[in-house]
């Protein structure tokens, strides 16, 4: 339909409007089955944007939908009820990959909803290593000793290294990384490893997420420079990459990267999303010195796996499956 393009920017400034037949159409289109799945979606999103009237129970509903399931439970997320975190954690098995690291940032936003995370992990119904440590560190600074009690049980402990252990851990990896290693580990692997550990944060050849450095065009083929970064991340942060934490007024605790500021709301990219907030709805704003991206991302690698991801990194040839 030529007029479509129209029509749906006249949706979107009643909407704006807060006009009741401009969202109830956008109601009708996120129902709507028969409708492109990409227009539903943007539908959902606005409806969860301006939190219009019968989210709750639209978000419960397209929540099982494929393609509508992150954005509904994005929508679910503004409701503080215990019950949310336990209907998203039902249709654990629906979602993969980017969907699930989207989801568990969703879910550490609010200590009783890490809780249920936690035990979810416990429980076999959640593999531990879908929480990132960037996550595991969200949980561990709401400083509540059960909380911090359980993500040493289910996932493990995180630890701050001295200057000491520092250089131990760059002469250790130093030691292990050779060029002979390097050169004979599986990049196909090492890119496998990238996208889990890596790629929903930083883009690599056009692949990946942006919520950190692009890492296309960085010293790849340099050892230290690598381990510096990956080691010691806090060790320089350009101030457009450090953490900022937000406290809303719903109970929600976000921490990400403030991508735009306005008089109106602010932009925050988190693992896996990028969120407007309203600066009502916002209660305190701290900034860290530190970068999201955290320490002790190769405590959870075999030695393997840090020798394929190395060699993925530092390749300048094109890998292919």
């Amino acid at each position: 339909n030529s007029d479509q393009p129209m029509q749906d920017r006249l949706q979107e400034l009643g909407v704006v409007f807060g006009e009741e037949k401009a969202l109830n159409r956008l109601q009708a289109l996120a129902r709507e089955e028969t409708a492109e799945i990409s227009r539903r979606q943007k539908a959902l999103q606005r409806l969860v944007d301006v939190r219009a009237s019968g989210l709750r129970a639209l978000c419960e509903e397209l929540l099982t939908v494929e393609g509508l399931g992150v954005t509904a439970a994005t929508g679910l997320a503004m409701y503080d009820e215990s019950g949310v975190a336990d209907r998203v954690l039902s249709e654990w098995p629906r979602f993969r990959g980017q969907e699930r690291t989207t989801l568990v940032s969703i879910l550490v936003t609010r200590p009783i909803w890490a809780m249920k995370l936690l035990d979810a992990m416990a429980a076999g119904q959640v593999d531990p290593r879908e929480l990132g440590v960037a996550q595991a560190r969200q949980i561990a600074g709401y400083k509540q000793p059960k909380l911090q009690e359980k993500l040493t049980g289910v996932w493990g402990s995180l630890r701050e290294p001295d200057e000491t252990a520092r250089r131990v851990a760059m002469d250790h990896w130093r030691a292990r990384l050779t060029d002979e290693a390097v050169v004979d580990a599986d990049l196909i692997e090492g890119r496998q490893v990238y996208g889990i550990s890596c790629g929903a944060c930083h883009r690599l050849s056009g692949e990946g997420g942006d919520l950190g450095p692009d890492l296309t065009g960085s010293g790849r083929q340099n050892l230290d420079y690598l381990l510096e970064n990956i080691l010691f991340p806090h060790a320089v942060v350009p101030a457009g990459f450090r953490q900022s934490t937000l406290v809303l007024s719903d109970g929600r605790v976000l921490s990400g990267i403030i991508r735009e500021r306005t008089s109106q709301s602010l932009t925050l990219a988190l693992v896996g999303e990028t969120l407007t907030i309203h600066r009502a709805e916002i209660e305190i704003e701290e900034t860290a010195q530190q970068s999201m991206m955290p320490e002790g991302l190769l405590d959870a690698l075999t030695e393997e796996q840090v020798t394929q991801l190395f060699a993925y990194l530092m390749s300048s040839r094109p890998v292919e499956e």
